[in-house]
C-alpha cells in the first residue's frame, strides 16, 4: 500500500493518492484533529502526526472535539460515531 508522508511521517493511504482532508478541529495547539477520505483520522500531539483510529469504513466529512480524548465524528451514509 502507498504512504504518504506529512512532516516526514509515515501514513498508509489508498491507491489513488493522498486522502483529501474534510473536516479539522481541535481543543489545543497539542489536540488537533483531522478527518477525510478513506476513513482518515489523525490526531496532531504538538509534536507528531499519529493514527486516530477511525471508528468507521466510511469518508469522514465532520468533527467535533470536546474535552481530551472525546471526539465525535460524521460521514457518509448518515455515519456519526464517538471516539473516546
Amino acid at each position: 500500500m502507498p504512504r504518504w508522508r506529512p512532516g516526514g511521517q509515515t501514513v498508509k493511504i489508498s491507491d489513488q493518492g493522498p486522502p483529501k482532508f474534510l473536516a479539522m478541529a481541535g481543543r489545543a495547539a497539542n489536540d488537533i484533529w483531522v478527518a477525510g477520505q478513506w476513513r482518515t483520522l489523525l490526531r496532531w500531539d504538538g509534536t507528531k502526526w499519529s493514527d486516530g483510529a477511525s471508528p468507521t469504513g466510511y469518508h469522514l466529512n465532520v468533527l467535533w472535539v470536546g474535552s481530551a480524548g472525546d471526539v465525535w465524528l460524521g460521514g457518509d451514509n448518515g455515519t456519526i460515531r464517538r471516539r473516546h
